[in-house]
């Protein structure tokens, strides 16, 4: 066994700096990044609300209140990838 060869998690851990120095990330940028994917699972999460209310014939008040939720989160994600890019 070669002891001065990296282990994998070394390679791993390399790979995944040198593309965020790559990509230049700053620390807010990633951030906002991450912030984009929480509402987009946010938004995914209302999505199968509403699937469920249509299937379960819930009152139409209940699914129009999902629906703005929903409206909410679209604006909200577009703002924040217009903030990225």
């Amino acid at each position: 066994m070669n002891e001065s060869a990296p282990s994998a998690n070394d390679n791993r851990a390399t790979t995944v700096t040198s593309g965020r120095r790559a990509m230049h990330a700053s620390p807010q940028d990633e951030a906002r990044g991450l912030e984009v994917v929480r509402l987009h699972q946010r938004l995914e999460d209302w999505r199968d609300c509403r699937r469920l209310s249509v299937a379960e014939r819930w009152p139409a008040l209940a699914y129009e209140i999902i629906c703005i939720e929903i409206r909410t989160l679209e604006r909200a994600i577009a703002r924040q990838v217009r903030e990225l890019f």
